[in-house]
């Protein structure tokens, strides 16, 4: 028969169960909105069962987020419902367009719509990789950590762009790199599984996925161009070409979507550097920068080669 001050410590171990679950929720983005499933009073309940001592909120903490972390049961998001915007949004890109009717529709019943805020961990390098995304809306960064500690932006993905797909063809697979949502987004998860089992009954799908594989592996060789051949200030200017948003003759606009210190990162360099490139472009006479807007006066004179 336990005392008072022990059912009362009792009550406030799972009363802090169910505040380190809300910040579990806030972490890995259950979606207070949708709900939480009723799994997750099994939870509570293991977790309460495996205590030893029922003054330990660290190993609880620890437990309880592991647990909602890697079981996908006990978060609840909202699935994709036809005959919606979104429905139609993801059923007009270019992996799912080929399919037939019946066969998105199945694989749309599978597919979630997560919300992440912005500095939000989509998923960590060397989690499991049991899916892919594409993104409705915002920009999500791919990275990796030096052993240094330096942050690495691999690249930033944004509307319409799916990432992480490479992932299908791997059964047993971990994520290379960490996710990070740079603004506040919308992404679609598509679990592998799903897409996999398609595949094997259909050819054009399975040629559009290696297509698409193909085409970040070429964006890779490009990068590694880049950073290998190609000196600070050059890669700068290939990087403001590639973002023209309007072009006058020899005139163009550059818009930079992405904060500074991305870019930086994106062309391995340090802040202080691109900051001084542009300077040093300024002071030529080359363009103009107004914030997130950058005047190009010579297209010719940016580039780096024709």
């Amino acid at each position: 028969m336990k005392t008072a001050d022990e059912f009362e410590a009792l009550n406030r171990t799972l009363a802090g169960l169910f505040f380190l679950f809300d910040n579990a929720c806030y972490q890995y983005r259950s979606g207070f909105a949708s709900g939480v499933r009723p799994e997750f009073g099994h939870v509570v309940l293991e977790v309460s069962q495996e205590l030893t001592c029922i003054n330990e909120p660290d190993r609880v903490e620890t437990k309880l987020c592991a647990m909602i972390r890697f079981n996908p049961k006990v978060l609840d998001f909202p699935h994709m419902e036809k005959d919606t915007a979104q429905y139609e949004a993801i059923r007009r890109h270019y992996l799912f367009s080929g399919l037939d009717d019946d066969v998105f529709d199945a694989l749309a019943a599978d597919i979630t719509i997560e919300s992440y805020e912005k500095g939000e961990v989509l998923f960590h390098r060397g989690d499991p990789a049991h899916a892919f995304f594409l993104i409705e809306t915002g920009h999500v960064e791919l990275s990796l950590i030096s052993p240094e500690g330096q942050k690495k932006t691999v690249e930033v993905i944004s509307h319409d762009r799916t990432f992480a797909e490479a992932m299908v063809f791997m059964r047993i697979s971990k994520f290379p790199v960490s996710a990070e949502a740079l603004t506040d987004s919308v992404v679609y998860r598509i679990p592998n599984d799903s897409y996999r089992s398609l595949l094997h009954d259909n050819s054009d799908a399975c040629m559009r996925l290696l297509s698409d594989v193909c085409r970040h592996l070429h964006q890779r060789v490009q990068e590694i161009e880049r950073l290998t051949v190609q000196n600070a200030r050059t890669r700068l200017s290939s990087y403001l070409i590639d973002h023209i948003v309007e072009t006058n003759d020899d005139e163009a606009t550059v818009r930079l979507d992405l904060p500074k210190h991305i870019i930086a990162s994106r062309l391995s360099i340090t802040p202080e550097t691109l900051s001084r490139l542009l300077r040093v472009l300024s002071d030529e006479g080359i363009l103009t920068v107004d914030d997130s807007l950058i005047f190009v006066h010579s297209l010719a004179r940016l580039r780096p080669y024709d």
